[in-house]
C-alpha cells in the first residue's frame, strides 16, 4: 500500500491535487482491516485532505458495492471545493492468511479463534450458493446481501470451486465483484456529471483509482503492518468529458 501511495502522491501532486482543494470519496468494503492507520485510503488522506477538518465521502458498502448510487454520487461531487479536484478510491478486498488460504485473515485479539472471513458477505453467499443451503438473502434488512446474492448467482460459482477449491473460487469471484464496481462507479460519475450542466464551471479534475485490497494477518503471530494494493484502474476526467489513462505512468512497470 505505502508504494502505491507513493507513485500516486507524486503524480497527482503533478497534477496540482493539495489538501485545500481535493475532495476525496471511496467505495471500498465495510471491513475495519480496509481501514487501517497504513491503508492506502488513509495514506492518501493524510497527505491530500486537511489534517483538522477533512474527510472521506464514503459511496461503498457491502464488498465495496457504491450502494450510494446515483444520489450518493451526485451528492459527493457538489462537495467539491472551488478549482478543486476530485479523487475517488474503489474496490473490493480480499484476504490471504499467513497458512495462505484465500479469503481468510487473522484479526487483531483473535489469535486463539484463528482466521476469519475477509469480505464476509461475499464469503457467505459463496458458501451458501455453493452448498444448496438456499438463500441468504432476508427481505427489507439486508438489501445489500440481497444484491450481492444475485450478482454471485449470475456467476459459474461451481466451475470455479471444480476448477481450483474455495481458494480459486474467491479469488475469481473478487476480481468479477472489481470489474461491477468499476463499472457501476465509471456510469454513476459519468451520468452524475452530466446532469450538472455547470460542474465544470467549478470542479478541475477528477480521478478514478480502482483496485483489489489483498489484507494479511494483523494481531499475535503474525507480520501486521501494510496490506496490499493491487491497482486496476487509473484515468482522470476533465471538461468536455476528455479522459487520460494514468495507469502507464504511474504504475505501467509494476
Amino acid at each position: 500500500s505505502t508504494t502505491v501511495f507513493l507513485r500516486v502522491q507524486s503524480t497527482l501532486r503533478k497534477r496540482q491535487y493539495y489538501p485545500y482543494n481535493t475532495l476525496i470519496a471511496t467505495s471500498l468494503p465495510t471491513d475495519e482491516i480496509v481501514n487501517t492507520p497504513t491503508s492506502t485510503v488513509n495514506l492518501i488522506r493524510s497527505k491530500f485532505s486537511e489534517v483538522k477538518d477533512g474527510g472521506v465521502y464514503n459511496l461503498g458498502g457491502l464488498g465495496g458495492i457504491p450502494f450510494a448510487g446515483m444520489t450518493g454520487v451526485s451528492d459527493m461531487l457538489s462537495h467539491a471545493q472551488k478549482d478543486g479536484r476530485v479523487l475517488i478510491v474503489f474496490g473490493p478486498n480480499v484476504g490471504i492468511s499467513k497458512d495462505g488460504k484465500v479469503g481468510l485473515v487473522e484479526r487483531i485479539g483473535r489469535s486463539e479463534l484463528g482466521a476469519n472471513e475477509t469480505n464476509g458477505a461475499i464469503v457467505k453467499a459463496y458458501k451458501d450458493i455453493i452448498s444448496g443451503k438456499g438463500d441468504s438473502r432476508s427481505s427489507d434488512f439486508d438489501l445489500e446481501m440481497d444484491y450481492l446474492v444475485k450478482l454471485l448467482e449470475q456467476m459459474p460459482l461451481k466451475e470455479y470451486s471444480a476448477k481450483g477449491g474455495d481458494d480459486y473460487a474467491i479469488a475469481q469471484i473478487t476480481k468479477n465483484l472489481y470489474a461491477t464496481i468499476e463499472k457501476l462507479i465509471e456510469k454513476q460519475v459519468s451520468v452524475a456529471i452530466s446532469k450538472n450542466g455547470d460542474f465544470w464551471d467549478s470542479v478541475t479534475e477528477v480521478t478514478l483509482m480502482g483496485g483489489i485490497i489483498v489484507n494479511r494477518g494483523h494481531g499475535s503471530g503474525t507480520e501486521g503492518g501494510d496490506d496490499f494494493f493491487k491497482p486496476m484502474m487509473m484515468k482522470t476526467i476533465t471538461k468536455g468529458g476528455a479522459e487520460a489513462d494514468l495507469y502507464p505512468e504511474v504504475f505501467g512497470d509494476l
